[in-house]
């Protein structure tokens, strides 16, 4: 009877699922689809207060707020796993008009928790995009300061996904009022690293290429407020502009490379790659600063 039973529940079931599939395609073919539409203009938002034009160019009230980071971090190589150790202030300029209660901050990191949207619309595991199987993944925040009008105070955070919402006691003034926002944090890092960071060991030592690898503002606009759509591992980003001026500390047999002016070449580069260097400076050509032979081990923080 259990047999029969079942074979009938699933017949009715294939019964209504035709039906249904019947009735879909009768409403389909009564729409007119246009498949160039797809390939329609853009139509830029126009706002009411003067910001941009129906083009999408900035108007003459046209606003963008502004993030500069000041980064500390180290790479910490333990015989289980390899950590990264951060201290950032982050000094918000909100340019725009509005008083914001809130401020909202990407983490990047969280793809990597096993309970992230991206983990969980991941179907592989150890695949070049692949974010799963990491339990030790996302951003561990251990403190969060706000300095603001002369008061400093501690804000617990509320993290959702890959995203941290920073709840403020009193709003954020417009028009150029300023905020610094002091984290410490730690993550893992994972050897699949969504195709834009990770770790590879070799003869020599593990080489580590690291991207998303600090608590970043979110944009505040005039068209959508706070962009929060979350890190999903795929896709570019919207940033704001600023300034970066970062420190990294890591064992001193390892070469460093990443974006920026260096200002300790002395400290971290032999004499003869310090001349590499400033020949670099003054030539069209592609110079080697630190050729094949002189690396053992490797850290690329990418921005």
């Amino acid at each position: 009877m259990l047999s029969k039973l079942s074979y009938l529940v699933s017949a009715t079931g294939l019964v209504l699922c035709t039906a249904a599939a019947s009735a879909q395609t009768t409403a389909a073919d009564s729409i007119q689809y246009d498949h160039l539409d797809v390939f329609g203009p853009v139509t830029w938002p126009v706002t009411g207060s003067n910001t941009r034009s129906a083009s999408g160019q900035p108007a003459p009230n046209y606003w963008q707020n502004r993030a500069d980071y000041q980064i500390k971090a180290s790479l910490n190589e333990g015989p289980q796993d390899t950590t990264i150790t951060g201290e950032e202030v982050i000094t918000y300029t909100n340019n725009s008009p509005d008083n914001l209660d809130y401020l909202w901050l990407q983490l990047d990191q969280n793809l990597f928790r096993p309970d992230s949207r991206g983990s969980v619309s991941t179907p592989e595991e150890d695949d070049r995009f692949g974010v799963r199987g990491f339990n030790r993944g996302g951003d561990h925040i251990t403190s969060v300061t706000i300095n603001y009008n002369g008061q400093t105070y501690k804000v617990d955070p509320v993290i959702t996904d890959a995203r941290m919402q920073l709840r403020l006691t009193s709003p954020m003034g417009p028009n150029g009022q300023k905020i610094e926002i002091k984290i410490t944090y730690n993550f893992s890092i994972p050897f699949y690293g969504s195709d834009r960071m990770g770790r590879k060991l070799f003869k020599q030592g593990y080489i580590y290429e690291i991207a998303q690898w600090y608590p970043r503002m979110c944009v505040y606009d005039d068209t959508e407020g706070w962009n929060t759509l979350p890190y999903m591992g795929l896709g570019e980003f919207y940033c704001d502009y600023g300034d970066f001026d970062y420190y990294i500390t890591a064992p001193a047999d390892m070469t460093i490379v990443g974006s920026g002016d260096l200002q300790n070449a002395p400290d971290v580069l032999s004499t003869l790659q310090q001349n590499r260097l400033s020949e670099a400076a003054n030539s069209d050509k592609t110079i080697m600063i630190i050729k094949p032979g002189e690396v053992e081990k490797s850290f690329y923080p990418s921005f």
